[in-house]
């Protein structure tokens, strides 16, 4: 089991591994997370994702459609864009429903909570036949103690699941 610092390439997360990567401004930060929860959803991998700080689920839906559909993000915060945009904006949300993405952005989140319910979605899915394939973190604005991250460390190697930590460059 191994912690990663990377700065870009996430292309070959792998089951129990934790990455960290460090993005100097927030829009950075979400569009890295993103990218990666929509990519691995896309492929039908279960993904929990947890919003630390900040950001919301509707903040985060916008900068995941925006990133797929091409569509400026303050095209979609204003509501100013065309009719053929708004078709596109409806196609993708109505295939963002079906992935298998679970989010979380509940105020006071530490890694003890997360570590606790990411226990019982794993555990939900394995009910179901299905087995959670990564963990997304953003915590830009908010810190994960270093404690914080050896359990999830930890957890990342119990349930062979790839966990990615995005945070604030110091």
């Amino acid at each position: 089991m191994q912690t990663k610092k990377k700065q870009e390439n996430i292309d070959n997360l792998q089951s129990g591994e934790l990455v960290v990567l460090k993005k100097k401004t927030l829009r950075e930060s979400l569009l890295t997370v993103s990218s990666v929860v929509y990519q691995s959803g896309k492929m039908g991998q279960a993904t929990a994702v947890f919003l630390l700080g900040t950001t919301s689920k509707d903040k985060f839906f916008e900068q995941i459609v925006a990133g797929s559909t091409g569509i400026d993000s303050w095209k979609l915060a204003s509501g100013y864009f065309t009719k053929q945009e708004y078709g596109a904006i409806r196609e993708e949300l109505d295939r963002l429903v079906l992935l298998p993405i679970f989010i979380d952005d509940e105020p006071g989140v530490n890694g003890a909570i997360i570590v606790e319910r990411t226990f019982c979605l794993a555990e939900s899915l394995q009910k179901k036949g299905e087995h959670l394939n990564l963990i997304a973190i953003h915590t830009f604005g908010k810190c994960l103690s270093s404690e914080d991250k050896k359990k999830l460390q930890k957890l990342a190697s119990e349930l062979s699941v790839a966990v990615v930590i995005v945070e604030r460059e110091k």
